[in-house]
Parts: C-alpha cells; sequence; structure tokens
C-alpha cells in the first residue's frame, strides 16, 4: 500500500534527534492531555492505522509523485488502489463500490500502517531525549538514540523487513538494508573497541518497553496536568 520510492525518499539519511522542549501552547492543551493519557492504546490503532498512515497514501505520496513528475509511480499507486477495490467486489459481488473500497484499500492500509509504523517506533521512541545544551556527534546520536532488534535474528529480520537494524541505517541510509545483520556484526566489534554503547534488545522487549514509554510519559503528562515544567517524565533508561 506504500509506494517504495517515496517511502525510500522520506526514510534515507533520517536519523533521530529528540530535544526535551518546553510546552507547545494552552490552547491545545486539553486535547493533547487526553490524548496523551490514552496514547498507550490509540498509537497502533488511530495513530499509525489512521492517522498517519492516511496522511501518507492521500497526501504526502502524491504530493511526492506530482512534485517529482513521476508518472509511472503514480500509475503503480492508482492501480494499487483499483486493483484491491475490484478483487474486493468480485469477491462479494453483492457489496456496493464504496465497501469493496473500504475492505481492499483502507482496510488493508490501516493493517498495514500499524505493522509498518509499529515495528519502526520499536526502536525510536523510549531511549533518553537529547537534551537542549547537548551538541553530539553523528555516529553517538545513532547509537545513544537508537536501537537495533535482534539483529542476527532471521526471523525478526524478516518479520520487520529489516527495520530491526535502525541504527546501522542511520549510519549508512543509503545501504540496502538486507545487508544490516552483516554490518552489525562488525559494527558490535567497532563499539567494542571505541567504548560505544550499542544497544540490542529482543523482540518482545522492544514493545514492551515502547508501550511501557507511552503509558508512562502519558500518566505523567496527566499528573502534571498538561504542564511540561512540571512533568518529570524522561524515556525509560536501558538496564
Amino acid at each position: 500500500p506504500i509506494p517504495c520510492v517515496p517511502w525510500q525518499s522520506q526514510t534515507s539519511g533520517q536519523y533521530q534527534r529528540r530535544v526535551h522542549g518546553g510546552a507547545a501552547g494552552d490552547t491545545k492543551r486539553g486535547i493533547s492531555l487526553w490524548w496523551t493519557r490514552f496514547q498507550h492504546l490509540t498509537f497502533l490503532p488511530i495513530t499509525s492505522g489512521m492517522f498517519v498512515m492516511l496522511f501518507w497514501i492521500y497526501y504526502l505520496h502524491p504530493r511526492k509523485i506530482i512534485r517529482d513528475k513521476a508518472v509511472f509511480n503514480g500509475v503503480m499507486m492508482l492501480l494499487g488502489h483499483i486493483v484491491r477495490t475490484i478483487i474486493v467486489k468480485s469477491l462479494c459481488p453483492g457489496s456496493g463500490w464504496a465497501f469493496a473500497y473500504f475492505a481492499g484499500p483502507l482496510l488493508s492500509s490501516w493493517f498495514a500502517g500499524m505493522y509498518l509504523f509499529g515495528h519502526f517506533s520499536t526502536s525510536h521512541t523510549f531511549l533518553p531525549v537529547v537534551e537542549e545544551n547537548e551538541n553530539k556527534s553523528w555516529v553517538r546520536y545513532a547509537v545513544e538514540h537508537t536501537i537495533d532488534i535482534s539483529p542476527c535474528n532471521h526471523v525478526v529480520s524478516w518479520i520487520m523487513g529489516y527495520l530491526n537494524c535502525q541504527v546501522i541505517h542511520h549510519l549508512y541510509p543509503n545501504m540496502p538494508q538486507w545487508r544490516g545483520p552483516d554490518v552489525s556484526r562488525r559494527f558490535q566489534v567497532f563499539c567494542k573497541k571505541w567504548d560505544l554503547n550499542y544497544q540490542i534488545l529482543g523482540y518482545w522487549e522492544a514493545w514492551h518497553r515502547m508501550f511501557s514509554n507511552l503509558l508512562q510519559v502519558g500518566s505523567e503528562y496527566w499528573e502534571a496536568k498538561g504542564d511540561d515544567s512540571k512533568a518529570a517524565y524522561r524515556s525509560l533508561k536501558m538496564d
């Protein structure tokens, strides 16, 4: 459901810079307070499956295709919508076209959004933030604020589509992602030599820490009544 060229364009060369900033303002604080309180429940089905995915497939990708005049990519994107709708319609001939489009492109994209962005978040969201007065090197940004997830486990690599090697991806963004596990083995030797904290977690532990961090931050933000200056939240510490 996601055209590969826009996805690669958005992710290549990307690495996370998380700065612990101040409050965003009072106008939307009431909404954000409730939303953040339950973000551990809404992150996958609503934020990832609906908001982010709909933004990507109906705005971000079409805009990219139009700007680049990528006719072939545009045709493939439209065919993805049309073909899936026709398949559902042929399987359920008594249904209307609106239902066929919902059960085809929309429903499959919802599952894909939860699957893709959920896995992506397991490497990025629960590590310590970068303080405003810190000025870390590019390598330390990648190593200390991202994790890799069982990079030597072939099953995990297959399930995650090599999104489990995000540290390696941030260091070598143009490298084919399937080479990540091999580079990870070499990179572990490099980090031991130069005393870098290259962090690797198991698959289920990464999911647990991601959701635990969402719950912790939401709870502390709720207790502080949306006042960032009073909230004591920090990303979960690695053991």
